[in-house]
């Protein structure tokens, strides 16, 4: 099996502060809402850039 990491990473300090590992044939933007709506339940907030 070939897995694929999908990351969130910190611009100003480069801190992974989200991580899921999937199967290689999930893209990631099938994760991406997932992933944004729990860092703002962790942090408060939405990210103001999302590249």
């Amino acid at each position: 099996m070939v897995l694929t990491k999908h990351l969130f990473v910190d611009s100003l300090h480069s801190f992974i502060i989200a991580t899921d590992v999937t199967a290689a044939n999930v893209p990631s933007h099938r994760l991406l809402i997932d992933q944004v709506d729990s860092l703002k339940e962790l942090f408060g907030q939405y990210f103001y850039k999302v590249s």
